[in-house]
Formats: C-alpha cells, sequence, structure tokens
C-alpha cells in the first residue's frame, strides 16, 4: 500500500509542477495514475481481445511497443493545455 501511496503523491507534485511550470492542464495526479494502470493493465490482461483485433498471430513485440508509443502520445496530448 506505501508504494501506491508514494507513486500518487509523486505523480500529484509532477502534475502540480507541470502545470505551474509548463504548457500542461492542472489534473489530479491520482485520477492520472489510475488510468495509466488502466491502460496497462488492460494490455496484459486483454490478451483475447488484442488477438481479435489484431489476428491470432499478431507479433505481440510490435503491438507493445506501438501501444507504449500510443499510450504516451494519448497521455502526452491529454495534459497539453487548449
Amino acid at each position: 500500500r506505501m508504494d501506491y501511496l508514494a507513486g500518487i503523491r509523486d505523480l500529484r507534485a509532477t502534475t502540480d509542477a507541470a502545470a505551474r511550470e509548463v504548457e500542461t492542464r492542472a489534473v489530479d495526479g491520482a485520477f492520472l495514475y489510475i488510468a495509466m494502470i488502466g491502460m496497462c493493465e488492460f494490455f496484459v490482461m486483454g490478451a483475447p481481445i488484442l488477438k481479435v483485433a489484431f489476428g491470432k498471430d499478431y507479433d505481440a513485440e510490435a503491438v507493445a511497443q506501438e501501444y507504449e508509443k500510443f499510450i504516451r502520445d494519448y497521455i502526452v496530448d491529454g495534459l497539453r493545455r487548449r
């Protein structure tokens, strides 16, 4: 439990600092933490859905790399001020 609390605390501090110092929206770091965990967990636990989306013989490593890039861009773009 302490690791989770430290992660949430650190992410809240990071998002607060980013909102003050760079062009990001102010968000609650706890929500961002939960969202990131959910996006990662789905990818790990959602193998049956991935097989439907990419075919049963998909290249898991290549798809994982593309998903990592997608999530990174998705989060960064989502935090950018509009």
